[in-house]
């Protein structure tokens, strides 16, 4: 009650000068919206005409019954694991964000100054890298070689070179006796039996007294 002629008088004095503001800025365009404009409407024009046509020729993604994520004008399937960071991002957040609160305000376990760690979800613009098959790391190693064997080839017989020395040039990166496809090649055991070959003699008939081994199992 002891303050109300004064905000009376405060929001008189407002609408005085707010009146005396739009009169002397009526011929102006000012007080528009900064969207207002013609070239603005006819971009957004444009945009909803072809969001149309789009949906009118593609069909309407909103109505599909599928738990696919896939783009509106070309109807690619985004990869499962962008999907479920877009399904889960929302919780996700939520959790860390409740967990750094509680670790660092309300507990006080965790000094503030402690980094945090990084979120590498896969993203539409970064996805995740799809490991290719043995059969395909071989095909394409295979494809490699054939080419660099025709270009020595071909240099070979430009340049007459040697050609009994043709394969005796490194043609990888990494030794293929200590690598496989890249990595540490650790071998298995029947690596051994042609080594210990030369070592052994093959018998074609059984041993006499194992023959009679036998005899006295059965």
């Amino acid at each position: 009650m002891v303050a109300g002629p004064e905000v009376a008088r405060v929001i008189e004095e407002f609408d005085v000068n707010c009146l005396d503001c739009s009169h002397h800025n009526a011929s102006s365009s000012n007080l528009k919206h900064h969207e207002h404009t013609a070239a603005v409407q006819s971009a957004f024009a444009k945009m909803v005409e072809a969001l149309v046509r789009v949906i009118d020729e593609m069909g309407n993604p909103f109505t599909e019954e599928s738990c696919d994520l896939l783009v509106l004008d070309t109807r690619d399937i985004a990869d499962p694991a962008v999907a479920e960071t877009v399904r889960t991002i929302k919780k996700t957040g939520q959790e860390q964000y409740e967990t750094y609160m509680a670790e660092r305000v309300t507990q006080r376990t965790t000094p503030v100054s402690d980094p945090i760690s990084r979120n590498k979800l896969p993203l539409f613009s970064r996805p995740p890298t799809r490991l290719q098959t043995k059969s395909k790391q071989i095909l394409s190693s295979l494809k490699s070689d054939c080419a660099l064997f025709l270009r020595l080839y071909i240099s070979c017989q430009t340049r007459d070179g040697d050609l009994h020395n043709f394969f005796r040039h490194e043609n990888h990166a990494y030794p293929p006796s200590l690598s496989q496809l890249g990595k540490l090649r650790f071998g298995t055991k029947d690596d051994l039996a042609e080594c210990l070959e030369a070592f052994c003699t093959l018998c074609e008939e059984p041993h006499q007294s194992m023959s009679s081994y036998w005899m006295v199992l059965q």
